[in-house]
């Protein structure tokens, strides 16, 4: 299961399934594929109502940590389906 403290985390019939979720970072250009962990932590920083911001389909903004990694707060767009949680800023 993600972080205790992460705002979303990825659904639980996803992980259940051992699926993970695209999310196509900025800072390289590139979808990389989230597998849930316990130190998985993504925020969202903000979502549409549905409302496309990329031609991939991509409506929310999310800022991932993954110590893992290596990964330290690196934004990408994500798929609201994807993901469960508290919505933007964790609300």
């Amino acid at each position: 299961m993600s972080a205790e403290n992460s705002h979303l985390t990825i659904r639980k019939d996803l992980f259940e399934d051992n699926l993970s979720v695209p999310v196509h970072f900025l800072d390289i250009k590139v979808n990389e594929w989230l597998e849930d962990s316990d130190t998985l932590d993504v925020e969202c920083l903000f979502a549409t109502n549905g409302e496309e911001l990329n031609s991939d389909g991509y409506n929310t903004i999310v800022e991932v940590t993954e110590p893992r990694l290596g990964w330290n707060k690196r934004l990408g767009y994500g798929h609201a389906r994807d993901l469960e949680g508290g919505g933007v800023g964790g609300g």
